[in-house]
């Protein structure tokens, strides 16, 4: 079973508008085809910064700052 709310998609433009993909298992899953009137839930993805700083190790106890 496939959670709504976990499935993501990158929006894509496609005229003036924009468009996302429905995945094929939420499809067979709900019987969905062409032409289908769908209802959804539209939330825009938190960016992850993990990574994004590769090569910086983790703090040690003397890199902290401590303030008096």
């Amino acid at each position: 079973m496939f959670n709504m709310e976990l499935n993501k998609g990158t929006a894509r433009k496609l005229g003036g508008s924009l468009v996302v993909a429905i995945p094929s298992g939420v499809v067979r899953q709900e019987s969905i085809h062409p032409g289908d009137q769908i209802t959804f839930t539209v939330k825009k993805q938190k960016k992850s910064f993990r990574g994004v700083l590769k090569g910086i190790s983790d703090f040690k106890e003397e890199d902290k700052f401590f303030h008096d």
